[in-house]
């Protein structure tokens, strides 16, 4: 969408082209392929989702002795545990994702 915009600008107005390494009048690329104003919310964003899930889901091993400080292997047991935090944001995942998308399509203006 924002490429869309970009050529329609440079079919309207004249602007140099842009290039990785830029030489006389060209001009460098955007440092995350997109405008800076789109892409750090996004990053952020995701960033903030993918810390969350990495979060929900872990891995948990309890050792249990006796009282002479041998370790009863039969009482012993690992298990996988849910962190409640991370499995609400994963279950409201599908909302923020759609908040997203309609922030994209308020972003689909008309060009000028």
């Amino acid at each position: 969408m924002l490429l869309v915009h970009e050529y329609h600008k440079f079919a309207t107005r004249r602007k140099p082209l842009r290039v990785t390494q830029r030489k006389g009048q060209q001009r460098s690329t955007y440092f995350l392929s997109l405008p800076l104003k789109y892409a750090v919310p996004l990053l952020v964003f995701w960033t903030a989702v993918h810390w969350f899930i990495s979060e929900t889901v872990y891995l948990t091993g309890i050792d249990i002795y006796n009282h002479y400080g041998v370790l009863d292997q039969e009482r012993s047991f690992t298990g996988l545990n849910i962190n409640g935090t991370g499995a609400l944001v994963i279950y409201f995942a599908p909302t923020i994702i759609v908040l997203q998308l309609v922030l994209v399509l308020l972003g689909c203006r008309k060009l000028k």
